[in-house]
């Protein structure tokens, strides 16, 4: 079972997110439609909220999102390594977005009775890294850059005859670069092993921040 965070700041400041979620999911929705069209190049971010918290008291929370969606499915999303990133200071609705966008796919697409693995990893040099790991429906190696385009959906999944837009990758990834960082598709032993960078220049102190 994947506990809640204990820390009540954390707690408040995520839960203060959760009230954001909706409106920028819809803004999102209608930047996409006007980009698609042509009409605008929309700047992202004009007014960003930051905070400093533990990155696991922000992970733990979004698994926890998932319990009834997994214990449908007979899956389970298990993290590992929350101990090994910190704290980050950073929007935390851009992280929110990115982790969800790649959790959604996997609680859609893992097989049932198959964990979901999420492991922390501080590396050495510029990038921290979060892997979201599951034996899903499988991508071909010639899409791996493709399901990183709007609009686009795996042969196989298609095939599965499974709902879905083919945004939220390409959604998650453009985050993840503006952060500075990636998200990276890499398939081994049967398993989809999105991997998110995360420039290591955001797990600093306060101290070094200046908050």
């Amino acid at each position: 079972e994947i506990d809640k965070p204990r820390n009540p700041e954390s707690e408040k400041i995520f839960k203060l997110s959760h009230i954001r979620h909706s409106a920028d999911s819809l803004i999102e929705l209608f930047s996409e439609l006007l980009q698609s069209q042509g009409i605008v190049k929309v700047v992202d971010d004009v007014m960003i909220e930051h905070s400093f918290l533990p990155y696991a008291d922000l992970c733990k929370p979004i698994a926890e999102s998932y319990r009834e969606a997994v214990q449908k499915r007979k899956i389970k999303i298990v993290l590992q390594g929350t101990d090994q990133l910190g704290k980050i200071y950073a929007n935390i609705e851009d992280f929110r977005h990115i982790l969800q966008n790649l959790l959604n796919n996997a609680v859609k697409y893992t097989y049932e009775g198959n964990d979901i693995i999420v492991k922390m990893q501080r590396a050495a040099g510029k990038y921290a890294m979060i892997h979201v790991m599951s034996r899903s429906i499988p991508i071909e190696s010639n899409e791996k850059e493709e399901i990183f385009k709007g609009n686009y959906r795996s042969i196989n999944v298609v095939k599965a005859k499974i709902d879905g837009e083919g945004r939220g990758l390409r959604i998650a990834r453009a985050i993840a670069r503006r952060l500075g960082g990636d998200i990276v598709l890499n398939i081994a032993d049967g398993y989809n092993v999105f991997t998110i960078f995360i420039p290591v220049e955001l797990f600093r102190s306060k101290k070094e921040i200046g908050v």
